[in-house]
């Protein structure tokens, strides 16, 4: 036996005892008349009433949790990639990682927040951003600017159109591509056939090689070690007074500006709030240090 089946035990025991002695005691309270036995009796009572409702608790804790099946989309998939591994996220959603075609995949379901779709690759930075379903349904950037050339032709251009028409957006990122379907009940989406929108668009924009850790402007900084003491001032030179977020001006004379504690790249204060974290590419700190403005 388990411990906390040794604990449901005990703790219906004492239910039953403390029940049994409480019926009891009440019954010779009154056969005899005896007001005294009342008190007894209700606290006998008592003890029963919660003894019983920690072992129902404690048996309820020592069943298994359910285990929530996969979305019908995912199993689909799953039977189509190779290298395949599916696990639980924290009992409220899936992830499944495979290859198709010899391309990296990988999906993540939500109940609440659909399926979201990825694909691993190298984009150029001239080509990231998200590119969503604009006037008269034609594919634009955030923006509203038109899509970079290779996404305007065909294949890609087909591909990236059914992509929208089934998420609303497609995020063009760095490291590969992204889309969020939603997983109605009675129509789950065809993700073999996204996937391979995705394989088909990344085949227009992916590069060979990684891009550049950071290609944007930034602050060069070093970090020393004052002889008086021993916390770390972080010392700093300016490249270009360009905040990496919005692309605009940094005044530091008019502008309230930050600088990231690790990197010290340089940021408006709006910006770096609103990012919660430093811009520059494999930094990402959430802590920064005020440099100039009230």
């Amino acid at each position: 036996m388990t411990r906390r089946a040794s604990e449901v035990a005990a703790a219906r025991a004492v239910a039953g005892a403390a029940l049994l002695v409480g019926a009891v005691t009440t019954l010779a309270g009154a056969a005899s008349g005896r007001l005294a036995l009342v008190v007894p009796a209700c606290l006998f009572l008592g003890v029963g009433l919660v003894a019983a409702l920690v072992a129902r608790e404690l048996s309820a804790r020592s069943r298994p949790p359910e285990q929530v099946a996969p979305p019908p989309a995912l199993q689909a998939l799953a039977r189509r990639l190779t290298r395949t591994r599916m696990r639980l996220l924290g009992g409220e959603g899936w992830a499944l990682e495979g290859r198709l075609d010899g391309e990296r995949v990988t999906v993540e379901a939500w109940e609440a927040k659909g399926l979201t779709l990825r694909l691993a690759a190298h984009v150029p930075v001239a080509l990231t951003g998200k590119v969503v379903n604009g006037f008269m349904r034609t594919p634009a950037l955030r923006d509203g600017a038109p899509p970079p050339a290779p996404l305007r032709e065909e294949p890609a251009a087909g591909a990236l159109v059914g992509l929208l028409a089934a998420g609303g957006e497609v995020d063009v990122g760095l490291t590969g591509l992204e889309v969020t379907v939603p997983d109605r009940p009675g129509s789950p989406p065809d993700l073999e056939r996204l996937a391979r929108a995705l394989i088909t668009v990344a085949a227009a924009v992916r590069t060979d090689t990684p891009p550049p850790p950071d290609p944007r402007p930034r602050l060069l900084a070093a970090r020393t070690r004052p002889s008086t003491s021993d916390a770390p001032a972080l010392s700093v030179r300016r490249s270009e007074t360009v905040c990496p977020y919005c692309r605009d001006a940094l005044d530091e004379a008019q502008d309230e500006v930050v600088a990231c504690a690790a990197c010290g790249t340089l940021h408006h204060a709006a910006c770096f709030e609103e990012h919660r974290r430093c811009t520059v590419r494999g930094c990402e700190r959430r802590r920064a240090e005020r440099v100039s403005g009230s």
